[in-house]
């Protein structure tokens, strides 16, 4: 049996930092079969990133382009892959040894093309500590297997995944035009109705550091209000109850998981959305309505959605269709384990990190002045 190639694509801008660790990592890997490409997406730092990567020689294959954004680095990474699987990572970010073997062991023989996705480690350079994201801690394994359940919930990070190379050219490349979600819109084209499977291992740390992307592009917090709102407007409410359970608790989770983020547009639309009835939803034609139905029996029947059969009259019914709606809303409400909840939990750092970090990021009085406000909208 072939054992298939993976490849590891790093587009890099600037950085002489960290280059040479995300390289190094990549090239540790216990799986053997990895190629590794490293994309120089126009770096303007007098050619020390282009020296890092050609340092490594022929270990690596090293394109260099005019500068054109993270995604345009990436597509060209996926351009000249011949791995059967694109693996990212970012430069300021490494993997650990198993990475690779663990993500390919996590995907099943009979469908070789699943998405998989694995826990990871954040590491503040400021502070020096470390916070692992370990899902299976917060999660389902249901949860974790409904396809845009981490995708909405942002639990994804993408140098923690491994896409076989058919979904590209299902869903398509990066977009190009997106400058700071390129990620957020490829995930969730990719993920959406594809089989996935989470992988519990922490095999990449991803690191916190003041020149990241997030931290100094200004357009980021309005483009992730975009990617959230554009995102949930082209779900249907069947998705919205696959992932939360009915669409009214998808709408409390959502707004729960932007209420203490700086996306002021995200919190507006969810918290709109989260303030109707506990029992609406947003389908008016026969067949939406059908398909929620069936998702409302698989949850409440705690069997996949796939396996319900559509026989029952009630499917074809307009009359019937919004009472069996309502009754099996009811019913998933007054179960024990499924009892609304707000928010979906994730891991934070602990109230002492989190003071030091704003100690040594804003100083005194601008962390004083950020904790009084916070409480205040509190009160």
């Amino acid at each position: 049996m072939n054992e298939p190639l993976v490849s590891i694509v790093i587009p890099v801008y600037n950085g002489a930092n960290y280059l040479a660790c995300a390289i190094e990592s990549a090239l540790s890997q216990t799986y053997p079969h990895c190629e590794t490409i490293v994309v120089n997406d126009g770096s303007t730092d007098g050619g020390e990133t282009e020296r890092i990567a050609l340092s490594f020689g022929d270990k690596i294959r090293y394109f260099a382009k005019a500068n054109g954004g993270v995604a345009s680095a990436v597509n060209l990474g996926i351009r000249q892959m011949r791995g059967d699987y694109f693996s990212w990572l970012s430069h300021d970010d490494y993997y650990h040894p198993d990475k690779v073997l663990h993500e390919l062991q996590t995907i099943p023989a009979e469908y070789p093309e699943t998405l998989i996705y694995s826990d990871y480690i954040y590491y503040d350079t400021v502070t020096g500590h470390q916070l692992p994201v370990l899902m299976e801690k917060w999660f389902t394994d249901r949860q974790l297997s409904v396809s845009l359940f981490p995708v909405m919930f942002q639990l994804i990070h993408g140098c923690a995944t491994l896409i076989h190379r058919s979904h590209f050219d299902r869903v398509g490349l990066f977009d190009e035009a997106q400058l700071t979600t390129q990620d957020y819109d490829m995930w969730f084209r990719a993920f959406r109705r594809a089989r996935i499977r989470h992988c519990a291992h922490c095999d990449m740390t991803s690191r916190l550091h003041p020149l990241a992307g997030n931290q100094t592009i200004p357009e980021f917090i309005d483009d992730a209000c975009t990617f959230l709102i554009k995102a949930d407007q082209m779900l249907t409410d069947a998705e919205r109850a696959e992932i939360s359970g009915t669409p009214y608790r998808y709408y409390r989770q959502m707004y729960g998981t932007v209420a203490n983020t700086k996306y002021e547009a995200a919190k507006r639309y969810y918290g709109a959305a989260a303030s109707r009835d506990k029992y609406s939803y947003h389908c008016s034609n026969t067949g939406e309505k059908a398909a929620l139905l069936r998702v409302l029996e698989a949850n409440s029947e705690g069997k996949p959605g796939v396996e319900m059969a559509a026989q029952d009259e009630a499917y074809n019914s307009e009359e019937n269709l919004d009472a069996k709606i309502r009754q099996r809303m009811e019913q998933y409400y007054q179960m024990p384990r499924n009892r609304i909840v707000r928010y979906i939990r994730r891991p934070k750092w602990d109230l002492r990190t989190r003071i030091k970090r704003a100690l040594l990021r804003y100083g005194w009085k601008e962390t004083i002045r950020r904790g009084l406000g916070k409480l205040s909208l509190k009160t």
